[in-house]
């Protein structure tokens, strides 16, 4: 280094800035990427598709010697089936996929399947409700056997969980009021519910309007006062739109839609609409949302890019960025070997990412990683890095 200390040694805010990052990589909580592994037996396979509130509960599917298998995954535990090893689930059931976990962890949502050679499927699929003290058990009051039913979200504190029914139904049920039905038959059948905020008031999805003549989809939001709301599409008029998750309190809604320039995934609000969020750099396909921090403000899915699939972070400030460049290029965490394809969820605060890839050894693999947000005295840093700079070149 020249000069004689402090910031003259720096020739460019490039410089300067690049070592900010790291820095503010490493406020608050520590950068770091984890391979979950999977469950014994079977096929190497693992998706995480949930995450708690505060990112330490990892929810998700797995392959082992009694087939696909919901999974929950701590540090401290590691992933282990909702249904323990050597036990019998009741009537046949078989617990298949987690889709929801609660704010602290203590409550998980998914769906269950048995055989039944009179179902039109062959088999009949309902949620299931699992909790640290009970274990795992059907949820009260669904349909009947005939209906193809599931969960597709859980609310922050447990008590509300979004269900959808292949007969063409949307519900929210809690415990104290069953199933409540979101159908609006002024605006057609809406069949797929697909988020739900922290208190359980909104639930978020996509639907078939008849307006459209049954063969397009729109994203929509549903409130217990104002019922189904359709959120619109991108321009282009093609009106393919889907909700996939939502905000604490509701507010920000994202998703992905087919526009004029492709799938896109998009973040709505009441009152921009709904906002494209772009693609990632020589992807050619488009990009999908599939979660948003508690605040709304970062988003997390996957877009194509040069590589293929890319799991994606993005944020007001930094736009849609590769999660896989966030974490190698400014967090510097190795990645040697993985390939990121979805991130499907994220922590409340924003920094707790999950999701699924490739690891190195070509098997599908669900992962977490922290991407810590820069913290105030990083802020600060940079303001006296950039006067410190500007004062030089004088």
């Amino acid at each position: 280094m020249r000069g004689n200390g402090g910031w003259g040694g720096f020739r460019t805010l490039s410089t300067i800035l690049t070592i900010l990052t790291v820095f503010a990589c490493a406020h608050g909580r520590q950068p770091s990427f984890q391979g979950l592994g999977d469950l014994p037996g079977g096929e190497y396979w693992s998706e995480a598709v949930d995450v708690s509130a505060e990112g330490n509960v990892v929810v998700g599917t797995s392959t082992s010697d009694r087939g696909d298998e919901a999974f929950r995954w701590t540090e401290a535990e590691g992933m282990v089936p909702l249904a323990p090893p050597g036990s019998t689930l009741p009537n046949g059931w078989r617990a298949t996929k987690a889709t929801g976990v609660s704010a602290d962890g203590s409550v998980i949502v998914g769906n269950w399947y048995k055989a039944d050679g009179a179902s039109p499927t062959g088999h009949i699929n309902q949620p299931f409700r699992w909790t640290e003290g009970e274990g795992i058990a059907s949820l009260p009051g669904m349909p009947p056997d005939s209906l193809w039913v599931g969960a597709t979200g859980i609310s922050g504190d447990g008590r509300a969980v979004a269900i959808f029914a292949y007969s063409g139904l949307a519900f929210r049920w809690t415990a104290s009021t069953g199933l409540l039905s979101l159908t609006d038959e002024n605006r057609g059948v809406w069949v797929d519910t697909h988020g739900i905020t922290a208190d359980g008031s909104v639930v978020v999805g996509r639907g078939w309007p008849p307006a459209k003549g049954g063969s397009e989809w729109e994203a929509w939001r549903w409130t217990l006062e104002e019922g189904i709301q359709g959120l619109g599409d991108l321009p282009g008029g093609y009106y393919q739109s889907t909700a996939k998750g939502v905000s604490a309190d509701g507010t920000v809604i994202v998703g992905y839609a087919l526009g004029d320039s492709g799938m896109q995934a998009f973040a709505w609000n009441e009152s921009q609409g709904m906002v494209p969020l772009g693609v990632l750099a020589e992807g050619s396909f488009g990009s999908s949302a599939f979660d948003v921090s508690a605040d709304g403000t970062t988003i997390v899915g996957y877009s194509e890019s040069a590589r293929g699939f890319d799991a994606f972070i993005w944020d007001p400030t930094h736009g849609m960025r590769a999660l896989r460049d966030v974490l190698t290029d400014e967090c510097r965490v190795d990645l040697d070997g993985w390939t990121l394809r979805r991130a499907t969820a994220v922590s409340d605060d924003g920094q707790v990412i999950v999701g699924y890839g490739i690891n190195p050894d070509g098997e599908r693999e669900a992962w977490v990683a922290v991407v810590p947000e820069p913290g105030a005295s990083a802020l600060l840093l940079l303001v006296f890095c950039g006067t410190a700079v500007k004062r030089r070149s004088k």
